[in-house]
């Protein structure tokens, strides 16, 4: 936040953050203190008329009620789609493996998940296919099995195939949508095209992965 927000823009985030009456802070970027709500209501529109197209998004989807045309690529859902971008991220933040990655470069992650549906019993990917995607349920359920023996069960908000970005080994389960379900993609090719463009996401990726040995060498120890 410190890196792309202005210092007025940071100090009203922070205050809409900690949900205090920071009446100070909203004088000194000239707002009238009053009431809490009424207060809000502003900074929100504020910050959506005067940050850049993806801070703005977000204040207006927070509630902000502006009309800023650079946002709109941000808020409404494209093609066939029914996410938008900024709703796109909020679902790829449960994504384990993105938890570190910066919001703002969440947007571009954003931009490369498709949404696909399937039906009930069509397989997604089979064993021994080429690992070339990630997904996410977003509604409906999905099973990973090999052969006729259960895995487990991946349910809506939750992902799977994510070693398939990392790793070209073949893949070692079948996936199979257990009820029509709808979800969300990310291709391994336009997922490296993405890395090799924006060393955030990738820095955001190595933090996560390193937590993660952290947590098993401690189990471990």
């Amino acid at each position: 936040m410190n890196n792309i927000l202005t210092r007025p823009h940071r100090q009203l985030v922070q205050a809409l953050i900690d949900e205090e009456e920071v009446q100070e802070i909203w004088g000194e970027v000239g707002f009238d203190p009053g009431d809490p709500m009424k207060n809000m209501e502003t900074v929100l529109n504020f910050l959506g008329s005067s940050c850049d197209p993806w801070l703005a998004s977000c204040a207006i989807y927070a509630g902000g009620n502006v009309d800023n045309p650079a946002a709109a690529p941000y808020l409404e859902p494209t093609g066939d789609e029914m996410l938008s971008l900024v709703e796109k991220v909020l679902i790829l933040q449960n994504v384990d493996i993105f938890s570190e990655v910066p919001t703002h470069q969440m947007a571009a992650l954003a931009a490369i998940a498709r949404e696909v549906s399937f039906l009930d019993g069509d397989d997604i990917y089979v064993a021994n296919d080429r690992p070339d995607a990630l997904y996410l349920v977003l509604q409906g359920k999905v099973t990973l099995h090999q052969g006729p023996e259960l895995v487990t069960e991946v349910d809506a908000m939750a992902s799977f195939g994510i070693w398939a970005l990392f790793d070209d080994e073949p893949r070692v389960m079948t996936a199979t949508a257990a009820e029509d379900s709808r979800l969300l993609r990310i291709g391994s090719e336009e997922f490296n095209d993405l890395l090799a463009d924006d060393v955030r996401i990738a820095k955001g990726i190595i933090r996560t992965v390193a937590r993660r040995l952290r947590e098993l060498a401690g189990k471990v120890g």
